[in-house]
């Protein structure tokens, strides 16, 4: 991530009232990154940046729940094949 991107990223996360993130595999060429929170919090659908190159943006619900559905996905995939 860009300096520039790094520093519009913090911004939106203090807006949801936390300043710590957890980077996510990359998806559809974009970098992800979710918040991440000391105490359980309740704030609605899921909260998932995307950010490419100087730009970030929030995810649109619809958009963040395919990417969590492709993640969800790929880890059961993993996990069937370690059962084996």
């Amino acid at each position: 991530m860009t300096p520039k991107a790094e520093k519009k990223l913090m911004k939106l996360l203090r807006e949801v009232s936390t300043s710590q993130y957890e980077r996510w595999p990359d998806w559809r060429g974009r970098e992800v990154y979710l918040p991440v929170y000391s105490e359980p919090t309740y704030i609605g659908g899921p909260l998932i940046y995307f950010v490419r190159g100087n730009r970030v943006r929030l995810a649109s619900l619809k958009a963040a729940n395919k990417y969590l559905d492709y993640r969800y996905a790929k880890m059961k995939a993993q996990d069937a094949v370690n059962q084996n």
